[in-house]
């Protein structure tokens, strides 16, 4: 439920930066809006369903298009089915916002307002997953479940980022000779706004620069979508739930969500451009991928003779 109600609004944060980067840069309406499909892993599917890559297309198959697993309206479906089963452990709060944000995408009048103003209705979409995940701050006991809840959101946090920042490579991969111009600050200015976070990194840099954003973005730990603080926070879950001390393990999610927070501590900016960013946000993607796989088998999955049901899906 968590991760679904936090895919839905980064989805919309995903559409956003791309409306502040397609600043006439290129010359055709593929190359504005092929990046932000490529970067959720969802472009063969769209190629299946749509004949180009417009504007309206782009943003129909990531809003309103059922035919998308990941889909705002998708997601948002989702998160409710699976609030509906767990409402003895969520807030009314909770349920209350999950409910109508899922009507208000099902209604008739949903895309005529996306369509009208795509800019508007990504902001609500993203201030409705921030009431839903803020409300659950404060209206349910921080035990076990809400750990649960904090350790998908985080997880899901982290790997939008990483994807927002890729969106900012495949925009520029056509035009290299780009960097450092007044469009390449334009471009970065508009992908922090999109993480809201925009004035805060102001406060603490002077200039936009390639260097201050990756390490904003990436490593700092204050701020609350960094990776470094996202992967943190979802350690520290982990630990709550298994009361394990910090810096040990007992199972493999453990195991490999504290390798991954180890490499983000030691690694330097200067690290990550020298060895490609997109390299290294490809591999994090992967990486995030495959904890979500073992917390599945961790802590979710029947075993049967010593193997997971994940392993028995082609019988």
């Amino acid at each position: 439920m968590s991760r679904y109600a936090e895919r839905a609004g980064n989805t919309a944060r995903l559409i956003s930066v791309n409306l502040g980067l397609a600043i006439d840069i290129h010359d055709s309406l593929e190359q504005e809006w092929d990046p932000i499909v490529r970067v959720t892993g969802d472009l063969e599917l769209f190629r299946s369903l749509y004949d180009s890559v417009t504007r309206e297309n782009v943003i129909n198959f990531m809003v309103l298009d059922h035919n998308n697993s990941n889909s705002i309206i998708s997601c948002v479906n989702k998160a409710r089915e699976n609030a509906s089963s767990i409402r003895e452990i969520i807030s009314s709060e909770m349920w209350l916002l999950i409910n109508r944000f899922y009507h208000r995408l099902n209604s008739e009048e949903a895309k005529k307002k996306l369509l009208d103003n795509p800019g508007k209705f990504c902001e609500v979409a993203k201030v409705q997953s921030l009431l839903f995940h803020g409300s659950g701050y404060v209206t349910i006991s921080h035990g076990e479940a809400w750990h649960f809840s904090e350790l998908g959101k985080q997880m899901e946090r982290a790997d939008n980022t990483s994807r927002t920042l890729d969106v900012k490579y495949y925009t520029l991969l056509p035009k290299a000779e780009l960097v450092g111009t007044s469009i390449d600050n334009m471009q970065w200015i508009s992908l922090l706004k999109s993480s809201d976070a925009l004035e805060t990194y102001k406060a603490k840099h002077q200039q936009i620069s390639i260097e201050n954003v990756l390490n904003f973005l990436i490593l700092d730990n204050q701020f609350p979508r960094s990776i470094i603080y996202c992967i943190k926070r979802a350690d520290e879950s982990l630990h709550c739930i298994s009361n394990s001390p910090s810096g040990t393990y007992n199972n493999e999610t453990e195991k490999k969500m504290g390798r991954l927070l180890s490499d983000l501590r030691f690694i330097s900016v200067e690290e990550i451009i020298q060895h490609g960013m997109h390299e290294y946000l490809n591999r994090f993607q992967s990486y995030i991928n495959e904890i979500g796989n073992c917390i599945y088998d961790d802590y979710f999955s029947y075993q049967v003779g010593g193997k997971s049901l994940r392993d028995f899906d082609d019988i």
